[in-house]
């Protein structure tokens, strides 16, 4: 959720249902026609389920059947009169409380972004990803000292909410630098990692997922370097699949760069620095067949890479696939149902068993996105087996050792 707010507890933990996967799946794909009772209500659409603690960015949809009313902190969703669920409306972060607990949109406040670069040079040049709309607003892109400053702060940031005690994932990201200054990427980490090393000590950092969210470097054994510099994960974002449709819909990408060499880097980057958490690729669920996808998935999965399917939503602005329609619910919920049976085969070839990852960051169990949904199903499954207690981990403070059972549960 965005990182100006904050969950309000309203109901009793309680497991997660199929029923919650559904009404999650829905709101993602028909969006709803959103009324907001109270001006001081308006937000992002961001609600929190109760009892599950899902929480879901609903979109405004003015043909859909679903109608979601925020009311003082308060939202009902229902269908044509029928209330499907209740949930809460996230609360605004104070401005001292901004700073330090900017969670990121899509991870929830499992993550702190540290921007290294501010734009995307991909979309600039008319080659963005087709669903993309992220960094274009950024008119004003710092250079020179300006740019050192700007990294600089955004590296505070972080520090100041480390600090505090939060532990998660530091997501070093920000777009795509031109081809001529990417050799310029190494600088800027350097920066970053002497900036942490400087602030914290070397137990805090390694309670930290650090973990560059760029381009994977071109020779591949620069990885080593980057763990030198106490770097401990990538997360080198395929998009897409089927290397047909990535050079379709990832223009900018396959322009210099081929779609072999990005998932090379992902299994390079589980041998170096360990595999599932070590390892990360952000993909698209939705903008090719299930089939590809799928098969894609386990090939990943195999590698030890942790792939983080992200459900396709049109971009508002008009650009690439502006216009275009979502998956079903019940397409959504049949491929997270199918990446959840993948994840739980291979649970156990990860350095550690994906269903009892506790460790602060992305891979860690229970955990949920705001437009993610197999975390959600394997916490669901979890539940249900006992391993895990309902409710979601709270996601700024470590607090390691949930599972009902210590020894490793069988995928």
């Amino acid at each position: 959720m965005p990182a100006r707010y904050r969950t309000l507890t309203v109901t009793e933990k309680r497991k997660i249902t199929k029923d919650d996967i559904w009404l999650k799946a829905r709101l993602l794909s028909e969006g709803a026609r959103l009324q907001f009772r109270q001006a001081t209500n308006k937000g992002s659409g961001a609600v929190i389920l109760d009892g599950c603690e899902l929480p879901v960015t609903t979109r405004q949809n003015k043909y859909s059947s679903l109608e979601v009313v925020f009311d003082n902190g308060h939202v009902t969703i229902s269908d044509q009169g029928e209330v499907l669920g209740t949930g809460s409306a996230p609360t605004r972060w104070s401005h001292d409380e901004r700073g330090y607990k900017k969670a990121s949109s899509a991870a929830g406040s499992d993550l702190l972004p540290i921007s290294v670069h501010f734009r995307c040079h991909n979309h600039d040049s008319g080659k963005g990803c087709m669903y993309c709309e992220k960094t274009i607003g950024n008119k004003q892109v710092p250079s020179g000292q300006a740019l050192s400053d700007a990294i600089a702060k955004s590296t505070a940031t972080a520090i100041q909410a480390v600090s505090k005690g939060w532990r998660g994932c530091l997501m070093m990201t920000g777009g795509v630098l031109p081809p001529w200054r990417r050799d310029r990427l190494i600088d800027r980490l350097e920066a970053v990692m002497e900036q942490l090393h400087e602030s914290l000590d070397d137990d805090v950092l390694s309670q930290l997922q650090i973990t560059p969210n760029v381009y994977p470097p071109d020779d591949l054994s620069e990885l080593h370097k980057w763990k030198q510099l106490g770097i401990n994960s990538t997360s080198f974002d395929l998009e897409v699949m089927d290397p047909a449709f990535w050079r379709a819909i990832c223009p900018g990408k396959a322009e210099t760069t081929t779609h072999e060499h990005w998932i090379e880097a992902s299994a390079a980057s589980a041998e170096i620095f360990g595999r599932g958490r070590g390892a990360m690729a952000a993909v698209v669920l939705g903008v090719e067949p299930m089939s590809t996808f799928m098969k894609g998935f386990e090939d990943l999965v195999s590698r030890g890479v942790f792939p983080t399917p992200y459900f396709f939503l049109p971009p508002r602005r008009k650009l690439g696939f502006h216009g275009f329609r979502p998956p079903t619910a019940d397409w959504l919920v049949e491929a997270t149902e199918e990446m959840a049976d993948i994840l739980f085969d291979y649970a156990d070839t990860f350095d550690v068993n994906l269903l009892m990852d506790d460790r602060p960051g992305l891979t860690r169990v229970g955990r949920s996105f705001n437009n993610i949904l197999v975390c959600d199903e394997m916490t669901r499954r979890l539940q249900e087996m006992g391993r895990i207690p309902p409710g979601l981990p709270p996601s700024h403070i470590y607090e390691p050792t949930r599972f009902a059972e210590q020894e490793e549960p069988s995928g």
